[in-house]
């Protein structure tokens, strides 16, 4: 993966990504770690281990980190105007109403495109009860991602 700023910047690394199909699981590797994105055939409401090939431990303290296909076979327009015929909505997770922190995570496939949209909220909140902002979903650390495809060409 890359990044620039403006269409005129140069390109900059930003992390590996490789992809890969295994026994019906479509396998990213994004920076050394595998998560199964899709799993093939794709139906509404399929759920799948997403951490089924890493070792890595989610917000709640899980290895666990089911993903749900959603929305399969509906078009979808992104913030860019760009529209797609078939796409399908994978909700990684959707963590929103936990006082303690916000693990809300979705991406958009498109049908002979690939991923167009990805949106990302991992957020800890101020824990201690002690403090004033307790249980306010005021933000201690985290991070927000958004990433919409813009172009593409066939």
């Amino acid at each position: 993966n890359s990044k620039r700023t403006k269409p005129t910047d140069a390109w900059t690394p930003v992390s590996t990504w490789t992809a890969q199909v295994i026994n019906s699981k479509i396998i990213v590797n994004e920076s050394n770690i595998n998560y199964v994105k899709l799993v093939i055939p794709l139906t509404a409401n399929l759920t799948w281990n997403g951490n089924l090939f890493n070792t890595k431990i989610e917000l709640n303290g899980s290895n666990q980190d089911n993903y749900v296909a959603t929305l399969v076979g509906q078009p979808y327009k992104n913030s860019s105007g760009v529209s797609f015929d078939r796409t399908v909505t994978v909700v990684q997770n959707d963590e929103q109403n936990n006082i303690i922190y916000r693990d809300s995570r979705l991406e958009v496939y498109a049908y002979q495109v690939g991923l167009v949209y990805k949106e990302s909220f991992l957020l800890n909140y101020f824990a201690n009860s002690q403090l004033p902002c307790y249980a306010q979903k005021k933000t201690q650390q985290g991070t927000t991602f958004k990433q919409s495809l813009k172009e593409f060409t066939k």
